[in-house]
Formats: structure tokens, sequence, C-alpha cells
């Protein structure tokens, strides 16, 4: 091993399980360029250089004119509303160093609900706070051309609006209502790439995260192969979710994204 100023230190015996998992690291990125020296670069950098955040806040108010005269909500039985206001605080925050990310993002939500039209809440108010942590993530790049993660974050892509039929770990991306933040699910990757065309992942989606299920939560694994060209791009994903109480083991291959366009 080497300290900070480069002198040999203490050195510690190669175990067998490190030593595998760092034959087969190599034996993927067989033929890969080898890093530059630059990447190595001991030039001082401060602490904004590898530390960054961010914060939105989403506030937004709503008045019902309620209808009590109609069949369906005969004297406001369904007990809706006639003034919600909610307000969303959201910071991300990131730290970078070397090869190594990591990031958080908490969350707190403040809402505030008031019933004025008959009904059994007629005249009572309701307030709720919420503080959790909807994503994380900590990621690490072995090589130039491969990365492990592991961590709670949202699975989503594909140019979908309202679903995403190729995606098995989450349908809906949030596109359709952006007031809304997708729930983060607990997953890990191992993403390569062997070319700037072509990327592989591996994810392993293990725990429900914060989403919520109406079924037994099944954990979902997949194969996710890219291809992107000039103006196109294509995604095989093979999936295979396990077996619970309600419901068999499943593989399956949904139809992947894909979009080409010739050129003018």
């Amino acid at each position: 091993m080497f300290d900070d100023d480069g002198k040999f230190g203490r050195q510690y015996p190669m175990r067998p399980l490190p030593f595998i998992l760092l034959a087969l690291s190599a034996m993927l990125v067989l033929g890969q360029p080898v890093a530059p020296a630059a990447a190595f670069d001991e030039s001082p950098v401060g602490f904004s250089d590898i530390f960054q955040w961010r914060i939105g806040i989403l506030g937004y108010g709503i008045y019902r004119d309620v209808e009590t005269q109609s069949i369906l909500n005969e004297g406001n039985r369904l007990q809706i509303s006639r003034y919600q206001t909610g307000l969303d605080i959201r910071p991300d925050v990131e730290l970078e160093k070397g090869r190594l990310e990591l990031s958080i993002k908490p969350r707190a939500r403040l809402t505030y609900e008031k019933w004025d039209d008959g009904g059994a809440l007629d005249g009572e108010s309701e307030s709720d706070e919420e503080i959790y942590i909807n994503e994380w993530l900590a990621r690490l790049m072995v090589t130039e051309a491969l990365f492990v993660s592991y961590g709670r974050e949202k699975l989503l892509w594909g140019p979908s609006y309202l679903l995403s039929p190729s995606n098995p770990f989450a349908k809906s991306n949030g596109r359709n209502n952006p007031k809304l933040e997708v729930a983060g699910m607990d997953s890990g990757r191992l993403v390569w790439i062997p070319h700037s065309s072509w990327a592989a992942s591996l994810i392993a989606n293990t725990g429900e995260g914060r989403r919520e299920f109406f079924k037994e939560f099944a954990a979902v694994y997949a194969l996710k192969l890219d291809y992107t060209g000039y103006q196109k791009y294509f995604s095989l994903i093979p999936s295979y979710r396990e077996k619970t109480a309600d419901r068999p083991d499943e593989w399956r291959a949904p139809p992947a994204p894909c979009r080409c366009r010739s050129p003018r």
C-alpha cells in the first residue's frame, strides 16, 4: 500500500475473494485503454469541487367547489375536502471523490386539509408532516468501463409519457404528474460500457424501498442491453421475477424501447 505522499507503507496479505473479484473485473474490461495519467492528478482539490448540493421547493394549493347534491356524493359522504395545501422540500446532496460517488436525497412533506361541506368531517381540519429518504446511492468506478452501485433509486428509462411497458421494475415514470415524485426502490447495479455505442447493465431490485405494492413484494432481476447510434437507439431487457405467495415466478422479455430515424 502507498500513503498520500507516495511512500511505501504497510502491506496486507492478499485474500482469495478480493483476488477473484479483481480477476473478474480485469476479464470484463480486457482490451480497454488504460486510464490516462491525468486521471490520477494529485493537485489539490477543494471541498466545493467534490461536494455539491441543490434544493427544490414545491408548494401547491387546491380549492374545491364540492358538489354535495349529486347522487354519488350526497351530503359529501365521500368526505372530499374543500381546502388542501402542501409543501415539499427536496434537497439533493452529492459527494464525489476519485472513483467513489455518494448521494442522498432526503425529503420533507407538509400537508394541510380542511373539510367544510357537510359529512362526517364537516368543520374538521388535518395537518401532517413526513420526513424520509427517497433516494441514496453509493457508486464505485472499478475501471473506466465498469461501475458497481447499490442504493435506493428510481429505476426509470425510455421516452414513454404515461406507462413504460419495457420496464419490469416500475410501469409509471412520473411524467404525467410532476408534483408527485416517483418512489425509489432498493437495488444494485453492475454496468459495463465496452464501447461508446454499447452498454450492459445487470440490475437486481432487492427491496421495495419507498414504493407501495398492492401485492407482496417480489425481487426482480434484469439484464439491460443498450445500443446508441446516430439518430437511433435500441434496448433489450429480459427479466426474472421471484415467486411469492400470491404470484408464480416469471420470466419475461417485454417490448424493448426502440427509436430509429433516418437522416434528412
